[in-house]
């Protein structure tokens, strides 16, 4: 923290100790000039592959604009990283793409970005205890009566005995990096006619390589778990894929909200779902136990229908909506420590199961429901972060 004003530049120490200058500005020009500032102050960051990742997503969804109006995207990108913690996925889907004049700034502050909602979860969660979501083997373990279905870890030679019997009972499984999210990773896995060695070497291999290409994983280790057989109900938005709902739990004393819950729902015959995987994202009225918008995706097409089953999102029920609010607030009194929680549910012949929970899941609500959510959920918390800048 500690800052000073001179002439409209703010200098902040961040959390390294560094002096960062950082001007709010709602001059589109001014925005551009600072993102280039920041991007050659900044070159272990803003590197050849960093520049490939923000380009790549520019290029989807600006293919026709000139090359000059595509580095001004990506260095206005680096300024509301840093102002406002958005990525590129949220300048696109939030509409800050050459957006300037009035009220940019507080438009802008009216979303929780992919960098401040850690100000909220660091708030919200005991740090201790949030294992028990980061690793998918410890989840299982610690909320198994929630899952209604096996799940194996494999880590190394030793557990090849393991694998063998999981597979006899479960010759399709599904398999994960044990703590990677954003749907890194994980797939389906079909065993029969294969060498069971030799596709345990192949997993673990996965693991490795997996865990050593993303900074944020600790673990080498695969998880296994046995499909779940979701209900009828559910299936026939789009049958090839698990279609969960995002429950995000906020925890207020005794006190726990689902915070703007959405249906995640697959598309094209794909088996994994999730916001960043292509799949269609669709809200939920947690009162009615209704879908009420329209489904979109992660570049932010609206579809009033699903574009495989035909099936109109507006108005589609969800099942058992009393089973899913009583387990999810069995699931937040086990953990209470652990105040903000995004769990997947699937729902089965026999209610609402867990497919797994995030610590930090991101706040993609906000692209359903096309607006901020900041001020409703410091509402609900009764508190807001002291910090300008989400890294200070």
């Amino acid at each position: 923290g500690g800052y000073c004003r001179i002439s409209g530049v703010v200098s902040y120490k961040n959390i390294r100790g560094e002096i960062m200058n950082l001007k709010i500005t709602e001059n589109l020009a001014e925005m551009i000039s600072i993102g280039k500032d920041i991007a050659a102050e900044k070159k272990d960051i803003y590197n050849e592959r960093t520049y490939g990742l923000i380009m790549a997503k520019i290029n989807k969804m600006m293919p026709e604009a000139s090359e000059e109006s595509k580095m001004n995207v990506y260095y206005q990108s680096i300024y509301d990283y840093w102002a406002y913690g958005f990525n590129i996925d949220e300048e696109f889907c939030y509409g800050l793409v050459n957006r300037e004049g009035e009220g940019t700034d507080e438009y802008k502050k009216t979303y929780i970005s992919f960098r401040s909602r850690f100000l909220y979860t660091k708030k919200l969660n005991n740090s201790n205890d949030t294992h028990y979501l980061k690793n998918k083997y410890d989840a299982y373990q610690y909320f198994k009566p929630f899952y209604q279905r096996d799940v194996i870890e494999i880590s190394s030679e030793k557990d090849f005995d393991i694998f063998t019997e999981f597979v006899k009972k479960h010759p399709v499984f599904v398999a994960k990096p044990e703590d990677l999210g954003r749907c890194v990773g994980v797939h389906k896995v079909d065993s029969t006619g294969k060498n069971l060695r030799e596709l345990f070497d192949t997993l673990l291999a996965e693991g490795s390589a997996n865990n050593a290409e993303h900074a944020w994983g600790n673990s080498a280790s695969v998880v296994c778990e046995e499909i779940i057989k979701q209900s009828e109900a559910m299936s026939k938005l789009h049958p090839a894929s698990a279609n969960c709902m995002r429950c995000t739990t906020v925890r207020v004393g005794d006190e726990v909200h689902c915070f703007y819950p959405w249906l995640k729902v697959g598309i094209g015959g794909d088996f994994v779902t999730g916001a960043t995987y292509g799949s269609l994202m669709v809200g939920v009225d947690w009162e009615k136990g209704v879908a009420n918008t329209d489904g979109f995706n992660e570049v932010c097409e609206r579809y009033a229908e699903h574009p495989d089953t035909h099936i109109k999102f507006i108005g589609y029920p969800i099942p058992d909506m009393d089973d899913l609010k009583m387990k999810l607030k069995q699931l937040s009194d086990m953990l209470p420590t652990v105040g903000y929680i995004g769990w997947d549910m699937v729902h089965t012949d026999n209610g609402w199961v867990v497919m797994e929970g995030n610590d930090n899941g991101e706040f993609v609500a906000q692209i359903i429901v096309e607006k901020g959510l900041c001020e409703e959920l410091e509402n609900i918390l009764g508190w807001k972060p002291e910090q300008k800048f989400w890294w200070e």
